[in-house]
Formats: structure tokens, sequence, C-alpha cells
């Protein structure tokens, strides 16, 4: 029995050969390209027919198309796609009962294979992959299996809108399956539907700790005109012991100023993490933007505490001083954290501000609208000087040189200089200075 089917195969082997090439192929080549064209109404071949259906007969018996199986198989197994593709074509067109279903997605395999080892063929055997996995859709619609072969195909070729139906039939079939709801939420973004949005929400909810997932919901909504706090909302109250959650609602909640949300979901990461630095820090700005500046200030020396040379929050507790008129205490901050690290222009920056916001407050505490006195010109002065000293770093080189020159009318003038001829501070209000 081996050797007549060793016979066998030779026999059509050469067959195949006298008859040509194009017999590989599931369509006929013609002259005119545009009629291989893909219908792009329905994203499927203008025509099913193939040039293997003349082998279709009704007089047939089973054990003929089992032995064309058999055959095709032998060859598939050792990957001679050429030569498996006859016996699996004759048993596709007499099958008609679909015990041999899977021989649509054999033939696929060998042309996409096939498609590999020739690239100057490549286009032929992608039309005939497409042709034969949308002729067993016909017989078969809810075979996930050519669906997920149509909606590869469809994919790779760029049509986004054609691959969604595949897709949305994969999920139905499969609506645990990730990796399907992940290409479905995604094809639909791509051609700017906003069920995306919907299929992104089943996504996230099959697997609420994957962030990337969540980062993309927000995109989606966005896109779409909607409120991306709402979905980072959502996310943060499903559980609020998730800090990536509430690191993330909470950025965004500060972001928009929504400082209430903010404090509540970085308090819920402290609660967590209770030397959460970044957390701390957000919490202490959402105090801020509250006005609750006391609870700012305590929260900024309780990272502190944990990190006493950290720079930024040296910075923002001088700041919050400076907030509170606490021009001193807000000095002593800055200048500490310019002693950590001279060449940072960021406490030269607090140190500018402090003296500004120093000299805008003695002035306003006179009576009457005397405008600026000599002292307060001294006092800007130093302020630019801290300026100019901040624009040595290129990270606060550009916002300390507008603040520098937008103190240049406030410099003393030469009347002045001439006239009182005095380099020191004497006004009380400035006693912290000298």
């Amino acid at each position: 029995m081996k050797l007549f089917s060793n016979i066998i195969l030779r026999i059509v082997f050469l067959i195949l050969l006298m008859m040509g090439s194009s017999v590989l192929f599931a369509q006929e080549e013609m002259e005119d390209e545009d009629s291989m064209a893909m219908e792009t109404a329905d994203c499927k071949p203008a025509s099913l027919e193939s040039p293997y259906d003349k082998y279709q007969s009704d007089t047939l018996e089973i054990k003929q198309i089992q032995i064309w199986y058999s055959f095709g198989q032998e060859e598939y197994k050792h990957k001679q796609f050429v030569r498996a593709l006859p016996y699996y074509w004759k048993v596709l067109v007499n099958d008609k009962t679909g015990t041999y279903k899977v021989t649509y997605s054999k033939i696929a395999t060998c042309y996409m294979e096939l498609g590999k080892e020739q690239p100057e063929n490549s286009k032929a055997y992608f039309d005939s992959t497409m042709l034969v996995v949308y002729r067993g859709l016909e017989l078969y619609p809810d075979n996930s299996t050519l669906h997920y072969r149509a909606g590869s195909l469809q994919r790779s070729r760029g049509s986004f809108e054609c691959a969604i139906p595949h897709y949305e039939a994969l999920v139905a079939e499969n609506p645990k399956e990730e990796s399907y709801m992940y290409i479905l939420a995604d094809l639909l973004f791509k051609v700017e539907d906003e069920r995306c949005i919907e299929v992104q929400q089943k996504l996230i909810d099959l697997a609420p700790d994957n962030l990337d997932y969540r980062n993309t919901m927000v995109n989606m909504v966005t896109f779409f005109g909607g409120d991306p706090l709402d979905v980072l909302r959502k996310a943060f109250e499903s559980d609020t012991t998730n800090i990536a959650n509430a690191v993330k609602y909470g950025r965004e909640a500060l972001v928009t100023g929504n400082y209430a949300a903010a404090l509540r979901a970085f308090k819920a990461v402290v609660a967590q993490d209770p030397q959460h630095i970044e957390a701390m820090d957000q919490m202490a700005k959402s105090y801020e933007g509250l006005n609750r500046n006391s609870e700012a200030i305590s929260t900024f020396k309780r990272i502190l505490d944990i990190d006493p040379n950290n720079i930024d929050v040296l910075c923002s507790l001088a700041r919050a001083y400076i907030d509170q008129n606490s021009f001193s205490t807000a000095r002593s901050y800055a200048l500490k954290a310019r002693s950590i690290n001279s060449g940072d222009g960021q406490p030269y920056l607090v140190l500018g501000e402090v003296y500004t916001r120093a000299a805008e407050h003695c002035s306003n505490k006179r009576p009457g609208d005397k405008g600026y006195t000599y002292d307060d010109k001294l006092v800007f002065e130093k302020a630019a000087e801290m300026y100019r000293q901040a624009e040595k770093d290129p990270n606060f080189a550009s916002t300390a040189n507008n603040r520098r020159q937008s103190l240049a009318p406030f410099f003393r003038t030469k009347e002045d200089k001439f006239m009182i001829k005095r380099e020191t501070i004497t006004d009380d209000c400035y006693s912290w200075i000298q």
C-alpha cells in the first residue's frame, strides 16, 4: 500500500508540473489586475471561484475524499505545501458534510507559507489565501479559525474596517480572551469609531490591574471629547488600595485643579505606603490648592524627615512660607537647598522669589501710595542677582531671565545712587536680610 501511495504521489506531481505553476493559485491569472481587487463594499474577493472547482463531482464516494485528505496531510506534515494543495482542494470542493472543514485553514496555511518562500509571488498567494478564507466563511460563518485568519489578513493589508467584523465575531465567541478584545478596541479607535470605549471598558474589566489598558481608555475618552478624569476616578474607586491607579487619578485631578479629589487619591496612596514621597509631595500641593497652607507645610516637613536633602521639597517648603509672608523662614529653606547643590538653579530662583515678594509686601504695608523706596529697590536688586545666578542652570535659565528683566524698572536710578550713596538696607521691614 505504501509503494502504491508513493507511485500515485509521483504521478500527481508530474501532472502538476505539466499543467504549470498557475494551478497552485486559487485564482486565475487575469490581464486586468483591477478585476482581482477586493470589493471594498464587503471586504471580500470579487469572486470566490477557483480553477480547482473543475474537480467537483457529485458521484465521488467518501472513501476517495478520505484518501485525498490523507495524501494532503502527509505532504503538509513534511511542509511540501505545493504538493499538498491539489489534494486539499479536491477535498474542499467535494466535501458536502463539513467533515473536512479544517481543510480551509490548511489551504490558507499552504498559501501563506508559499508566499514567504516565494516573495515574488506573494501578492498572488495572498489573494488566494483571502479567497479560500472567505469561501470558507460563506459556508461556515461562525468558524472562529476562519474569522481569525480573515481578521489577521485584513489587518496586515491595513483594511481596519474590514477586519473589525471578524474580531467582533471572535470576541463574541471568546468573551474572556484579552488579545481579541485588545485588537478590536484598537481597530475601532483607528477608524474613529466611539464603540472602542465600550470595548476598552470590557477589556479593563477583564484585567483591572493593567495600567496600560486604563491609559489607553483615557486617550480614547479624551479623543472623543469626554472627561478623562471620570475614567480615572472609576478606576480609583474600583480599588482604592491600587497605588498605580490612585497616583494616575491624583495627578490628573491636581493638574485640572480638582484639589479635593487629588488629596483623596494621594491620601489613599500614603495609607498604603507611608513613605511614598511623590504622593506626599502631591498631597502638600493639593493642600496649597485648597488654601490649607499649614497642612501643606506639615506634609512637606514629613517628606524632609524621610529625605532631608530633597531640593525640590526644600524649595516647595520655602515657597509655602513665602505665601505666609514668612520670608526669613522661606529664605532659610532656600539657602539650605542651595548648600546641597550650588549648581542647581532652583534654589536661586526661589531666593529671587523671596526677595521680590518681600519688597512688594513691605511696600504695600506702608500707608498711602508712595511707590518703591530706596530700600525696596535694593531688595529688588538682590532678587535680580539671585535670578542672574539661576540663569546659569539651563533648566531655569529662561524663567530666571524673564523675571530678572521684569524687575529692571524697579532698580535704583543714577539719581538715586547719587543722592543717597548707600548700599545697605536699613528699613526695619527687612531686618531679617541684614
